[in-house]
């Protein structure tokens, strides 16, 4: 569920948001004033969208002042012209600030026409605004992402295949990272040989770190049920065998199991974050 504050454009904003959607205006800029959006300043289009951004961006985002902005490219789709969003909030910005201009977001780019959104960016410094940013950020999202060993051993679980050796961390999201232990590592690698089928594992938020809580040769679904604990988190590495047409087959599932309000927040979302390493 997205947080939303309930702040909106009232009709004749409205009104003038949608008057800047033709070729004569680059960009446009929108704040929060007296719990309304409003469109503070509209910049006319002289160039090609590159020649025009970093004039634009000088004068639409103020290093002290949260907006959003909407700058037009070049390209169109079937709705219409191609915009970037950006969203704006300076590192210095206070908390409630900050809180508002995130809750305020999915309303702005709704009034806008979010069909009409190729990028949505999310920016803390006017610096991190320019044409060469703005290049380098589309270059890093369309770039495959790289695969850490941790991750290429856990895909070999699902084709039965082991890689040799796991990454010690995993990034997860700014700040926070999981390492699998020694015995989980080392216990993977037992699961992905068919050695064991199931594997139980927990987030160890102080350390930081994935470890194992048990394994069990063979075990039913019915079983997984009872060795769940109900205040913690855990995840289950399971495969299920069954027989078809005379034949053994498996498959393997991973399972997230959640302690509902028995957990404190910090933990669940951790143990959330965390599982991105699977």
């Amino acid at each position: 569920m997205t947080l939303q504050s309930g702040i909106h454009a009232d009709p004749y904003e409205t009104i003038k948001l949608a008057d800047c959607k033709n070729l004569s205006y680059r960009a446009v800029k929108l704040i929060i004033d007296k719990e309304k959006i409003v469109l503070l300043m509209k910049i006319p289009s002289k160039g090609s969208w590159e020649d025009d951004f970093d004039v634009a961006m000088g004068k639409l985002l103020d290093a002290s002042s949260p907006c959003y902005v909407f700058y037009r490219l070049d390209s169109v789709n079937s709705f219409g012209s191609d915009w970037i969003f950006i969203c704006y909030v300076p590192e210095s910005s206070d908390v409630r600030l900050k809180t508002i201009y995130a809750a305020t977001k999915a309303t702005v780019l709704k009034q806008f026409g979010d069909n009409l959104i190729k990028d949505d960016i999310t920016v803390n410094c006017v610096d991190e605004m320019n044409l060469k940013a703005y290049k380098k950020i589309m270059e890093s999202k369309s770039a495959p992402g790289p695969y850490t060993e941790a991750e290429i051993e856990v895909a070999g679980i699902h084709t039965g295949e082991v890689t040799t050796g796991l990454h010690s961390s995993y990034q997860t999201i700014g700040g926070v990272s999981f390492a699998l232990s020694p015995d989980s590592r080392s216990v993977l690698k037992i699961f992905s040989s068919g050695e064991c089928d199931y594997v139980q594992l927990k987030c160890d938020i102080l350390s930081e770190t994935i470890k194992v809580c048990g394994t069990r040769e063979h075990i039913t679904p019915k079983q997984i049920a009872e060795i769940c604990p109900e205040k913690e988190g855990r995840y289950h590495l399971f495969r299920f065998r069954y027989m078809f047409e005379g034949e053994e087959h498996s498959a393997t599932f991973f399972i997230h199991t959640i302690s509902g309000n028995q957990s404190t927040v910090k933990a669940e979302c951790c143990i959330l974050v965390a599982r991105q390493l699977y």
